[in-house]
C-alpha cells in the first residue's frame, strides 16, 4: 500500500490514502473521512494492538510462542518505538509509540526518562497479547538493562533474546567469583541455549 501510493518525491500523503480507500463514495467524501478519523481524539493508535495480533495470527488458540521484534528508529525530531513480528520474510508492525526528548523534560520526575517509556511500550504489548501466547521479544543491546530482563523474566508468558555484538563486556560467575568478560569469550556448542 504505502509503496504504490507514494508520490515522486518520497511522501505519503493524505490525499494518496484516501484514493486508495475502497469505499463506494467520490474521492472528496472518501478523503474527509479519513481526515475526521485521524482526528477524532478518541482514536488511540496504540489500543490497536490488541486486534492486530487477531488479524496477523488468526483466531486459533493453540498456545505457542512467537518472536516480537522490537526496535527504535528517529524519524527527524520523533522517536519511534515500533514491535512487529515476523511474517513471509517481513516484519508487519503490531505496535507503536512515538516521543520526542522535549516531551520527556516536561513528564513528572519518575517518569522523565525513556528508559521508563520503552518499559511501558514493552508491558502494553504484552498485555496485549491473548493469553494463549508466549511472546520471544528479540531486542537489541539498547534494551538490555537489568531492571527490564528481571521485569520480563518475571512475567510467565515472556521470553527474550538480546542482540549484541562479540566485544560488550558481561558479568559472570565463574567458580563462584564475579568476573568480566567479553561475551564473545563465552564457550557454547552451536544450537545450544545458554543463559
Amino acid at each position: 500500500l504505502t509503496a504504490a501510493l507514494r508520490s515522486g518525491n518520497g511522501m505519503l500523503s493524505l490525499a494518496a490514502v484516501a484514493r486508495a480507500l475502497t469505499l463506494p463514495t467520490g474521492f472528496k467524501n472518501r478523503y474527509k473521512r479519513l481526515n475526521r478519523f485521524l482526528d477524532n481524539r478518541l482514536f488511540d493508535p496504540e489500543g490497536v494492538t490488541e486486534g492486530l495480533f487477531g488479524v496477523l495470527l488468526g483466531a486459533g488458540k493453540t498456545p505457542t510462542t512467537i518472536p516480537v521484534i522490537l526496535d527504535q528508529s528517529t524519524i527527524g525530531p520523533v522517536q519511534l518505538l515500533m514491535a512487529g513480528v515476523p511474517l513471509a520474510g517481513r516484519v508487519l508492525p503490531l505496535s507503536l509509540m512515538t516521543f520526542t526528548y522535549e516531551q520527556i523534560q516536561t513528564q513528572p520526575e519518575r517518569t522523565k526518562s525513556q528508559n521508563f517509556i520503552e518499559r511501558v511500550f514493552v508491558l502494553r504489548v504484552l498485555e496485549a497479547a491473548p493469553a494463549w501466547l508466549k511472546l520471544c521479544f528479540v531486542l537489541d543491546r539498547g534494551y538490555a538493562r537489568v531492571s527490564l530482563m528481571r521485569e520480563l523474566l518475571e512475567q510467565r508468558r515472556t521470553l527474550f533474546i538480546v542482540r549484541v555484538p562479540r566485544k560488550v563486556v558481561i558479568e559472570r560467575r565463574k567458580r563462584g567469583t564475579p568476573t568480566r568478560c567479553p561475551i564473545g569469550a563465552l564457550t557454547t556448542p552451536n544450537g545450544v541455549p545458554k543463559r
